[in-house]
């Protein structure tokens, strides 16, 4: 929880930064490697929902600071990462199925 906190406040933005002179650019970069780091999770854990949710979040993150289409490979991977976590969290398949309209992937 507080990892995702301190992520949500250097990619968001927020009123109060605890990274205020981060450009956009380096915003994408960190995210850039968080996706590395958080990816390489799933060789040892495939059935953590979490990783799956902090993956897709990350992604959406950079789509937003990059005001841009997310790329066709993030496309393929966020849909893959959404596909496991309908799996392994059928409960919340209304929120999965809102990221996926958020994102245009079926």
């Amino acid at each position: 929880v507080y990892h995702q906190y301190l992520l949500s406040n250097i990619t968001d933005g927020s009123s109060d930064p605890i990274a205020p002179n981060l450009t956009d650019e380096q915003r994408i970069s960190y995210l850039d490697e968080e996706i590395e780091e958080i990816s390489d999770l799933l060789e040892d854990y495939q059935d953590i929902k979490w990783i799956y949710n902090a993956l897709l979040e990350c992604t959406i993150s950079k789509a937003r600071i990059g005001s841009s289409n997310m790329e066709a490979d993030s496309r393929t991977e966020f849909g893959t990462w959404l596909g496991k976590l309908r799996e392994l969290d059928p409960q919340r398949q209304g929120r999965w199925e809102d990221m996926a309209q958020t994102i245009q992937i079926s």
